[in-house]
């Protein structure tokens, strides 16, 4: 997952972000947010979760994970509370498909220790990938046995902790084994690196001198909406036409400073940072980021 800073006025520029998003998806999502990407999605339902209370919170969450789910074209997407003491899953939030047959909600109730593969790396912002239970490594097996008795097929989460203590985890899962996620998708649901952007037609300053390079997108703008990727032969929906972005420079979480502020994401870099899954770097797939 990539942060989006505004500049400090509050104005808003043209958001290009929104080449993160799914090349390949399994099934089509619809049309609003395909178009929109899933990097406005996420922005959309981390700014949603900034508003929960006691009294929505379950609806809130429960509807940001669906949303999430239709961006990505995934079967489910979900996020698993631990109990206090951390060996269980407390409760379970989700949002899936039509026609998934994983549900992960049912994994309400069982032991952390069952999946001892993921119980022995799971923590704070560390992606962990099972790609196909029915072929699982050794050192997976178990933890696949039981994925695959709950109809999951393939399985990517991140843990997350809660005032300073392992509160759980986010995962998409797969009904099918290997699904064609593309490698954007973890950057997704992991924080790897911020962007922060300049209002429409202003120039970034340059605190860090060259080595901070501001840069733009074309885009597909209609009025004063936020603006969109193109489509993929570069056209605009009808109403939108194509613009130059907004200025953006971006900050990736890299051990090496030639990359901390590359153009597009250092998938190299990322992956010498652990960052990424280590099959996600072992397939030399290239990716964008934003």
């Amino acid at each position: 997952m990539i942060a989006r800073i505004q500049d400090a006025a509050g104005a808003e520029g043209v958001d290009d972000g929104a080449e993160l998003g799914i090349d390949r998806p399994r099934r089509r999502p619809p049309k609003a947010v395909h178009e929109a990407g899933l990097d406005l999605t996420c922005t959309k339902v981390a700014v949603d979760f900034q508003s929960i209370s006691l009294n929505n919170a379950d609806e809130r969450i429960a509807a940001g994970l669906q949303s999430l789910t239709d961006a990505c074209g995934a079967d489910a997407v979900f996020v698993a509370l631990l109990d206090k003491d951390a060996t269980g899953f407390d409760k379970v939030y989700a949002g899936r498909s039509t026609f998934s047959a994983c549900n992960p909600e049912v994994l309400k109730g069982r032991e952390l220790s069952d999946f001892p593969w993921i119980k022995s790396r799971l923590d704070h912002l560390r992606l962990l990938e099972i790609r196909d239970t029915a072929k699982a490594p050794i050192a997976q097996a178990r933890d696949a046995e039981h994925l695959a008795s709950l109809n999951v097929g393939a399985l990517l989460v991140v843990g997350f902790s809660i005032r300073g203590r392992l509160g759980g985890m986010l995962g998409v899962c797969s009904s099918s084994p290997s699904p064609d996620w593309g490698a954007d998708l973890h950057l997704a649901l992991k924080l790897v690196g911020v962007m922060i952007s300049m209002p429409r037609g202003l120039r970034g300053p340059t605190p860090g001198g060259p080595i901070t390079r501001w840069h733009y997108h074309l885009v597909c703008v209609a009025g004063d909406k936020r603006g969109l990727a193109p489509r993929g032969d570069g056209s605009c929906p009808h109403g939108a036409k194509l613009g130059v972005g907004s200025e953006m420079m971006h900050v990736w979480f890299t051990r090496d400073l030639r990359s901390a502020y590359a153009i597009h994401a250092p998938w190299p870099e990322l992956c010498a940072a652990r960052l990424l899954p280590a099959a996600t770097c072992a397939s030399g797939e290239h990716f964008t980021g934003m």
